[in-house]
């Protein structure tokens, strides 16, 4: 007897743990649909739901609504990848380039900087400018960066942020 409550009261705990991240995930839709956050929350559900074996085989109601809010946050979700933060842009950002030879990614805003970021999206330095920013690009064999902004100037940077001047 001591067994079957027992059973009970972990299914009812994880059908309720479940129900408790729909509703989050739902709430987050409703607040901006645009948002990734909603199809993260919506994907944390489906992984929690995947691994209780009482809310996937005896609830259905539950699998509905996981499905229905990742179905609306995957279509209503405009925006991937995000570098954020304390450390983002504070203007539109312009342009982007990925290192081809692996490690750095550059962003171009503006907000008159260029900002390189490592692959885990922390900060790596500032490269500030005269103008907005319109363009970045990595040099495809050296460790450059060219910049071209508003003030009608093209620069040369290395990975650290310093001017490249020739002579």
């Amino acid at each position: 007897m001591f067994a079957i409550l027992a059973g009970l009261f972990w299914r009812n705990a994880e059908v309720g743990e479940v129900n408790a991240l729909l509703s989050q995930a739902q709430a987050q839709f409703g607040d901006n649909r645009s948002s990734l956050d909603s199809l993260v929350s919506a994907l944390k559900v489906e992984e929690r739901r995947k691994r209780s074996i009482w809310v996937t085989r005896f609830d259905p109601k539950v699998e509905t609504g996981v499905r229905q809010v990742l179905q609306q946050a995957s279509y209503w979700v405009r925006e991937t990848n995000r570098l954020e933060g304390n450390d983002s842009h504070k203007n539109y950002v312009q342009s982007v380039s990925f290192n081809p030879r692996g490690g750095l990614i550059a962003t171009a805003s503006f907000d008159k900087t260029v900002k390189l970021w490592d692959l885990q999206g922390h900060l790596k330095y500032t490269i500030p400018h005269d103008a907005e920013v319109t363009q970045v690009v990595f040099h495809p064999t050296q460790n450059l960066i060219m910049t071209g902004s508003l003030d009608k100037t093209v620069r040369l940077w290395d990975f650290e942020g310093k001017p490249i001047v020739h002579q």
